[in-house]
């Protein structure tokens, strides 16, 4: 699915724009999953909404970088 790929390309990007192709897909998806149709701008707007959970949920919690932050400093530390 694009939207996956669009997640795994650009994890900074915070205003991705979804492409006609790409809402398409989404509309595709939303009609099978709930039965109902919605217009292009609807699905461009929830499918940039999923990419922000995506996004979101990509992220490390707050102990994790603060555990890789440790980690790399002791490596640097033992590195000098």
């Amino acid at each position: 699915m694009r939207l996956l790929r669009m997640i795994s390309r650009d994890t900074h990007n915070e205003h991705m724009i979804v492409s006609d192709e790409t809402a398409e897909e989404f509309r595709q998806v939303y009609r099978k999953s709930y039965g109902e149709d919605i217009s292009l701008d609807d699905a461009r707007e929830e499918a940039g909404h999923l990419l922000d959970l995506f996004r979101l949920l990509r992220k490390p919690l707050p102990s994790e970088r603060e555990a890789h932050r440790r980690a790399i400093a002791e490596k640097e530390q033992a590195a000098s």
